[in-house]
């Protein structure tokens, strides 16, 4: 990453330190709110376009072989991701060829399987504005399930294990280390116990700036 800013609609600016990462682990994000942490995430996703600098990835190569496999380049959880009004099944899936031996056994892997027992018809059970709520934890459990079954070869997580109980949030980074054996894992977070796990991490200290405040400040 070059020379990389985002400025906002409200015209405050914030600024992206240069860095280089290898294409696998797992890093972490860290750094005070309003830093950047996760319109970096977002600008890496390109659901936004940066407003100077750049973005390379090592392994998006012009003129390369499509990539037929099931396997995405880019999963990217968003703090305020919800679920789909689906049922839990398709929540999990999402348009992946998941089987429901696949789901069970990775909910297992991440001690949350009582997960299903605690809805009325397991799989099946209708979730979103057509069926039953979940909590915070319950769909972050739906999100990981997803991202550990797909295996992208890069995934943006934005405090993803934020409400998931301890035992649980363990498993998933033991399962989240694995991943970035092969994979290169981006992990926004405040959560020590994340942060105590992953040596790697990038902080963002840059304090998001006023384009007018700059300008008075060059007058004086």
């Amino acid at each position: 990453m070059r020379d990389l800013s985002y400025k906002y609609k409200n015209e405050n600016r914030v600024a992206i330190p240069d860095f280089n990462i290898d294409s696998r682990g797992v890093f972490c994000i860290t750094g005070a709110n309003g830093s950047g942490k996760s319109t970096l995430l977002s600008l890496i996703a390109g659901l936004i376009p940066p407003t100077t600098g750049r973005i390379e990835f090592s392994f998006c190569v012009k003129n390369e072989v499509p990539d037929t496999s099931s396997t995405p380049d880019i999963l990217f959880f968003s703090q305020g991701r919800d679920v789909m009004s689906m049922s839990v099944r398709d929540n999990v899936r999402m348009g992946m060829p998941f089987g429901d031996e696949e789901i069970c056994e990775m909910l297992v892997k991440l001690g949350a399987s009582s997960l299903l027992d605690e809805l009325p018809d397991r799989l099946d059970t209708e979730l979103g504005a057509n069926g039953i709520g979940v909590s915070s934890g319950q769909k972050q459990i739906l999100f990981a399930t997803h991202l550990l079954l797909s295996r992208p070869r890069m995934a943006l997580l934005d405090e993803i294990s934020s409400n998931m109980d301890v035992i649980v949030k363990n498993r998933l980074l033991d399962l989240l280390e694995e991943l970035g054996q092969e994979s290169l894992v981006l992990v926004v977070t405040h959560d020590e116990d994340v942060l105590a796990r992953f040596s790697n991490q990038i902080r963002l200290d840059a304090p998001v700036v006023s384009e007018n405040t700059t300008k008075n400040e060059r007058a004086t």
